[in-house]
This record gives structure tokens, sequence and C-alpha cells, in this order.
């Protein structure tokens, strides 16, 4: 019934593992992390769609003074019971589809809304794929300006690993800078090599 399936399976993990061939029923794991793939991917689609989608702020404090000095924001999915999801359950999936990029403009435009009127600082994580995606970029910029936050936000940089076209990258981290945004690479040193990256 399922022979397609179930033949798409073995052929993508044949691929990913770099085999000739692959028999779906030494791969149960493989298929069930397909179907959990298929459950999250519409559930991410359904939250989307009814703004279950959101930013929270988490501060971060001066151990000296005990005062919040700055905002790290953060992506957060809410079931409709209630239970708050974490990035680490849907991220990946979101990059497999076309919600990733549309996940980033959202979090860029309420994190800028939200500190429009506010003094503090905040951070906002986006990946290189981010700033090589135009109209991603563009958002940035039309945000950070009609909100006038751009001497206050940090954007923290991720997944450096893809990074080939430096001259280009450079190019894009200059137009952020004269923004006023400031720039941070995020889990530095973790993983590959990051030094290689800011040479």
């Amino acid at each position: 019934q399922d022979a397609l399936i179930h033949a798409d399976i073995a052929l993508r993990q044949a691929k990913r593992v770099r085999e000739n061939t692959a028999c779906f029923e030494d791969m149960e794991d493989v298929s069930r992390q397909f179907e959990l793939n298929i459950l999250w991917s519409k559930k991410l689609k359904q939250a989307y769609a009814e703004q279950r989608i959101q930013p929270w702020f988490q501060p971060i404090v001066d151990t000296q003074t005990r005062r919040i000095v700055k905002y790290e924001c953060l992506i957060r999915l809410l079931e409709k019971d209630g239970q708050v999801i974490t990035p680490s359950e849907f991220l990946d999936i979101a990059r497999q589809s076309l919600l990733y990029h549309k996940l980033s403009r959202l979090m860029i435009e309420r994190c800028c809304q939200y500190f429009a009127d506010k003094t503090y600082s905040f951070a906002l994580n986006l990946s290189v794929s981010d700033l090589f995606n135009r109209e991603t970029l563009n958002w940035l910029k039309e945000n950070v300006k009609h909100y006038q936050v751009g001497e206050r936000l940090v954007l923290e940089l991720l997944e450096w690993e893809s990074v080939t076209h430096y001259e280009q990258l450079a190019s894009i981290l200059e137009e952020i800078r004269q923004l006023g945004c400031r720039l941070a690479i995020d889990d530095f040193g973790s993983g590959y090599s990051n030094f290689r990256h800011l040479m």
C-alpha cells in the first residue's frame, strides 16, 4: 500500500549515507523519523497560520548590579493546549520547508516592534542563510529603520559552516552595520572552528 513512500524513504537514506542501496525493512528508525517530520511540518504550518509562533524575551542580567542589561529574543511555538515548544523541536523541519525564512521575518518584525518604545538592547538570532536571502535582508532593513532600533539591535549569526562567499557576506554585514546594528557570532567556538571565518 505504501510501497512508493517506502521506496522514497529508502532512496533518501541511501543518498544520505552514500550507499548504492538501502532496504526499507532495516530502516524502522528512519521511517519513524520521516513520519515525525511530516507530522511536525503540518503542525508548524498550522501554528504559523494561527499565529501561535511567538517571540519570547529572555533577560540578560548583570551579575554585579542584578539589573537587566539586554534581552535575547527566542522563537517559541505554542500548542493549542498552551504547551510551549522550543525551536529544537521544529527548527530543523522549518529549514527543510518554505516556512523557515517566513519565521525569520516574523521574528524580525515582532521583536523590532516590541522594543521600539523600550530602552533595552535586544539580541536576535539569524542564520547566514537569512542574510543571503534578499527578501529577509530587506525585511530586516525596513523594520530596523521603521522602528528605529538599529542602535539597540544585536544580530547573533548562526551556522557559519555554510559560508563560502565571504566577499558577498562582508558586503551584507556592512549594510547591516550602516543601520547601527551590532554583530555577534552565536555559539562561538562550538563545532566548526569560527576563527577561520573571522579572519
